[in-house]
């Protein structure tokens, strides 16, 4: 008996190694030989190797192909290399690619459920439509004065830093006391008051929101492999406690404001607005949204600032650079920094893309497809002439890292040259339908201009007011959590800070 159901088993697990890890050899879709269980990510597992990084191994090796068939534990994905089926994902071809790969239903997370980026189908287009008009242009002009306040507090706070004796300072602990203040001013219309308090309310929420406990990160991750299992084990990215503290602060602030008539020109305002002349939108889409402006503005954001400081740091020529832009540009203006005028600095915005490029701040994305869809390379004079025919529900995988660190389409891939970012030198630019740090089309990050703006807006004032050094405290090269779903240092980025005279 035991050895019929041992004949048995056996049996039926090759059936479904060959249904299953077969599925793009079928299809004749070139790529490596997978891993019983595991696939193509057993690295990751092991916490050897960044999920990102597993894909960027990949990229690597199969050069000369379009795309490349890969398997995500027993998910079936298919890599992407050529623009031009990028092009396809993100804008061409939008209505076959809509939705993201990951997925988080609003019963078992009501906070994060609603968040745009884990929306779907006719729930993203409704509120992408509803959130849009608070992240244009207008728009940020209008909060740049809460942005630029902020960070002239951040100078503030280094200087007493260092008048008490403490030069070096940890880029990313500065960087997040930063974009936490401007969340809470430009979401909350409150004062997080990180600088002063380092066990502040805010903090403690942005802790806890952003470093679930142990089990809970695991679950994420099992679920980041397996999107299916986020329903099955009722995976929350926001813990009810959270949820509860940052519900509180909204409506308590939106209590305030209604019975003393405060008007203020932030996200909360836009909200409020929106609950009171849109039919569908409840006080509970004021709280999810307010809790998405809070994770998406504080980490990312401070994540790129923080490695913007350290390549200033580790090039003083490009650091002097800068410093004179900044400087001759706010002295045009009478020494004060507006929107306008820190939209002139163009080696400021090349020195930002020049450290995104190097460093991307995220490894990988991934898209989910909606419609079949089949692809061939026009340009076979660079890839191999091959076809696919995409199922509807399969997994693509866009290899952000690869694509940026391709000599094909950065010369010197690995270094921080920001000058390659200037206009002048993006004319025959061979990276510009690749270089989509925050994707492209009708899903582009919506609060991308909102990132970009904060991070210009500290590092200026940063740049302006000190020179900075990386202190040996930084382990240099460089190494990265793999575990972390972005991108984090080994023992942080350490410098060192000292005043301009």
């Amino acid at each position: 008996m035991f050895v019929v159901l041992l004949i048995f088993v056996v049996t039926l697990l090759y059936v479904l190694y060959k249904r299953t890890f077969e599925y793009w050899k079928r299809r004749n879709v070139p790529g490596p030989e997978p891993t019983f269980l595991v696939g193509h990510i057993g690295e990751s597992f092991l916490g050897k190797k960044s999920l990102g990084n597993c894909f960027f191994e990949i990229y690597k090796e199969y050069k000369d192909y379009p795309f490349v068939g890969v398997y995500k534990s027993v998910t079936p994905c298919l890599l992407v290399r050529d623009p031009e089926f990028l092009k396809c994902i993100y804008v061409k071809n939008f209505k076959s690619f809509m939705n993201n790969e990951m997925f988080v239903d609003k019963k078992v997370d009501p906070v994060m459920g609603r968040n745009p980026f884990f929306s779907k189908d006719q729930a993203w287009k409704e509120t992408r439509a509803l959130l849009t008009p608070n992240f244009t242009t207008g728009k940020m002009k209008t909060i740049f004065t809460l942005l630029d306040n902020v960070s002239q507090k951040a100078v503030s706070y280094v200087n007493k830093q260092i008048d008490s004796g403490v030069n070096c300072l940890e880029a990313k602990n500065l960087c997040t006391k930063i974009t936490l203040e401007n969340v809470a001013s430009c979401a909350f219309g409150l004062e997080a008051n990180c600088f002063n308090d380092p066990n502040c309310d805010f903090q403690d929420i942005a802790n806890k929101f952003l470093s679930p406990e142990k089990w809970q990160s695991l679950k994420i991750f099992v679920s980041m492999i397996i999107p299916s299992l986020m329903k099955v084990l009722s995976i929350r990215f926001i813990s009810k406690e959270v949820a509860e503290r940052l519900r509180k602060i909204v409506f308590d602030t939106v209590d305030y404001r209604e019975k003393n008539n405060v008007q203020r020109p932030d996200f909360l305002q836009s909200m409020m607005q929106l609950k009171d002349s849109t039919k569908d939108f409840d006080p509970e889409d004021m709280v999810a949204h307010a809790a998405s402006f809070f994770g998406d503005g504080y980490e990312t954001s401070s994540i790129v600032m923080s490695f913007l400081l350290y390549e200033i740091a580790k090039h003083p020529e490009v650091q002097d650079k800068l410093r004179q832009e900044i400087n001759d540009t706010m002295d045009g203006n009478g020494g004060k920094l507006t929107y306008d005028v820190i939209m002139e600095m163009e080696y400021l915005d090349a020195c930002l893309n020049g450290k995104i490029s190097k460093n991307p701040f995220v490894e990988s994305l991934s898209k989910r497809c909606t419609e079949k869809f089949s692809y061939k390379p026009a340009n076979t004079s660079e890839f191999k002439d091959i076809d696919v025919t995409v199922d509807v529900g399969t997994v693509m995988v866009i290899p952000v890292k690869g694509l940026f660190l391709d000599p094909k389409y950065f010369d010197e891939p690995d270094k921080f040259i920001p000058a390659r970012f200037l206009k002048e030198n993006r004319k025959n630019d061979r990276s510009q339908g690749v270089f989509r740090p925050f994707g492209d089309g009708p899903r582009v990050c919506i609060g991308q201009k909102f990132g970009l703006l904060q991070i210009k807006a500290a590092v200026a004032h940063i740049i302006r007011a000190f020179s900075v050094s990386v202190n040996s405290k930084t382990k240099e090269p460089l190494e990265f959590d793999p575990w972390y779903l972005m991108l984090s240092p080994i023992g942080g980025l350490w410098l060192d800070f000292h005043k301009i005279k």
